[in-house]
Parts: structure tokens; C-alpha cells; sequence
């Protein structure tokens, strides 16, 4: 079984790097019980995509429920910290700077708080290096891409899990069993204006995420005859289907309007999340990328994906723009009919 999660050459090359600091570091991890009362104040760094927030916020409510009487801080990216603050994912959130002066000074002022446990949920070095400066007495995260050395408890990465799942195998390896759960986001702030509407969200990070734009034209037209549709523009973006009603909203805006949807469909993206979080059923359209590890989470979580393995050559190493694009109009609308019906 091969990691699907982070470039090969990427990762190989950062293992490498680190094998000799790791070695001759003298704090090694020691993985020694954490004793819930000893915990006042806990710090969960999560500061990269929207999505990947989301996707732990079962972990961070597993946290909560363990250590009952500490004080759980999520350190996240300023576009998604107004909606983990509404949905109380923690019972603080700092947005994390983006340049150089902030970083060192809001590091400075977390060193002085004393944190007893920080965690970090995604084996990603540069998160360990940045997690090792705030100076937590016990440091919590995966051996993936190097970094032992950070870490006072380290766990092997299950790279072949779902990214829900992920955060509970070092959770089990601190010693806390808990089931897992589905995320679930609840902004106090519900607006029911497009209560029954199909939400269509064609952003996506990457663009070989995205699926064509003639092929969404073709689906807002073949659909709009039968349902209420919203297309919801992605930021910078101006393409909309004609004769569909469409709204460019904050991340805000969007999760206030989720819960009342009928369904939602995307890409691979945290619009997806976001839908299977609100109570809402998404049906994603994937390229080549795996499901089983980023798909929305639960019962709600929908996905197409191409029927057939890549054989192009790509730019991207897991990415595939012709794949995706080779996903049929017809398919996602017959599955839309299974998911309604």
C-alpha cells in the first residue's frame, strides 16, 4: 500500500533532510501517559486549507470531552476562523498571520501563555518546526515527513485513512479512545432564502480539480428546468451560466444559507465539507485523486469519480485534468436523481 497524501519526491526528499537532525537531536519522544488533570491548556495547530479545519473538528470536539477542564486553542487560517468561532470548535481561535513579524510576535506571545499540550494532526514537518517554537511541555503529532525531534508523543501517520479518521489513531496513541464522528458545523446564523435550491459550487484550489466550465453550463441548463438552482461564485471568478441565479458570498454568508439547501455539488473542495457538515447532502466530482481519503465525510458525502485508471501524462502527480474532464454530464445528473429520489 503506497501514501497517497503528499508528493513522493517531496516527501522523500524531506526525509531525507531530516534523518540525520532527527538522530542526533538529544530530545527524543518518550511518549509517556498524559495524565488529563496535569492538562490546563491545550493548542491545535490547523492553519493550511478550509477544509482540512472542518475535517478535524470531531478530534478537536473529542479534545474538549477528555480533558474537561483545559482550555482548548485552534490555531487556523483568518478565511476560515470566523466559522470555526460560530460553529465553538474551540474555545478560542486565533487567526494565523501572514507575515513574517506577526508570526514571531503572536509565537512569543503563546510561549508566554505555557501551553501543556500542543497537537498537530497532519505529519507535515513545517508544522512540527513551527509547532516545536511555542514551546508546549508535551508536543503531540505524526512521523510522516520527518521532524521526531519536535515531538514529545509521535505516532506513525495512517496515511491510508480518511482525513476525519486520521486525528483518532494519534488521539488512541495519547491514550484517548473515542469513537469516531462525522463533522458537523452549526453557525448561529441560519438564513433560509434558498430554502430546497441545488447549490452548484464549481470552485476547487487546484486546477486540475476542477471540473470543465462547459460541462457545468450544461448541468445548471439540463437541471434548471426541474429545480431551483444558486450558483455560487468562487472568489475572482466572473464565468456563470446564463438564466441561473447566482450570488458571489463570503464563507459566511455561505454557511448561513447550507442548512436550508437541498443539495449541494462541487468539486473537491471544502464546499463539499462544509455541505456534509451543515446537515446537507454533497456529491462531489473527483479526478483522480483518491476519495476514501478527502471525500465529504458520512452518509452525506456523495462522489463521482472517472470509472477508469489514469493513463495520461500529467503535470500534477496525482492530478488529472483530462480525467476529470472526461466525466460526463449525464453521470452527475443521474446521480443527482439517486441522491433526490
Amino acid at each position: 500500500m503506497h501514501q497517497e497524501i503528499l508528493n513522493p519526491r517531496k516527501l522523500l526528499l524531506s526525509r531525507v533532510l531530516n534523518i540525520i537532525p532527527d538522530l542526533v537531536a538529544s530530545r527524543q519522544p518518550g511518549n509517556r501517559k498524559i495524565i488529563p488533570e496535569e492538562i490546563q491548556k491545550i493548542i491545535v495547530l490547523d492553519y493550511q486549507c478550509i477544509g482540512d479545519v472542518i475535517m478535524i473538528q470531531p478530534a478537536l470536539e473529542s479534545l474538549r470531552k477528555y480533558f474537561k477542564e483545559a482550555e482548548i486553542i485552534l490555531l487556523v487560517a483568518p478565511a476560515v476562523g470566523e466559522i470555526a468561532r460560530k460553529s465553538d470548535f474551540a474555545h478560542r481561535v486565533i487567526d494565523f498571520p501572514n507575515d513574517k513579524i506577526a508570526i514571531k510576535r503572536l509565537l512569543c506571545e503563546l510561549r508566554n501563555e505555557k501551553i501543556d499540550l500542543s497537537l498537530n494532526f497532519h505529519g507535515d514537518v513545517r508544522q512540527l518546526r513551527l509547532m516545536n517554537r511555542i514551546a508546549a511541555k508535551k508536543r503531540a503529532g505524526f512521523l510522516f515527513s520527518g521532524g521526531k525531534r519536535f515531538l514529545t508523543h509521535a505516532c506513525f501517520y495512517p496515511f491510508y485513512a480518511h482525513q476525519v479518521e486520521r486525528p483518532f489513531y494519534l488521539l488512541e496513541h495519547l491514550g484517548i479512545n473515542t469513537d469516531v464522528t462525522s463533522p458537523v458545523i452549526s453557525v448561529p446564523e441560519k438564513d433560509e432564502e434558498f430554502s430546497g435550491y441545488i447549490l452548484l459550487h464549481p470552485g476547487a484550489n487546484h486546477p486540475a480539480r476542477r471540473w470543465p466550465e462547459e460541462r457545468w453550463d450544461e448541468l445548471a441548463n439540463r437541471l434548471k428546468n426541474k429545480y431551483r438552482l444558486l450558483w455560487i461564485m468562487p472568489p475572482g471568478e466572473e464565468h456563470k451560466p446564463v438564466n441561473i441565479r447566482s450570488e458571489r458570498m463570503s464563507l459566511s454568508r455561505f454557511a448561513a444559507i447550507l442548512p436550508a439547501a437541498r443539495l449541494l455539488i462541487c468539486c473537491d473542495s471544502m464546499a463539499g465539507h462544509m455541505a456534509a457538515a451543515s446537515g446537507v447532502p454533497a456529491l462531489a466530482v473527483f479526478g483522480t485523486q483518491n476519495p476514501k481519503l478527502t471525500k465529504p465525510f458520512g452518509e452525506l458525502g456523495y462522489v463521482i469519480n472517472p470509472s477508469e485508471e489514469c493513463t495520461h501524462s500529467c503535470r500534477n502527480w496525482r492530478l488529472c485534468e483530462k480525467c476529470i474532464a472526461g466525466i460526463q454530464t449525464e453521470q452527475v445528473i443521474s446521480e443527482v436523481e439517486k441522491i433526490l429520489s
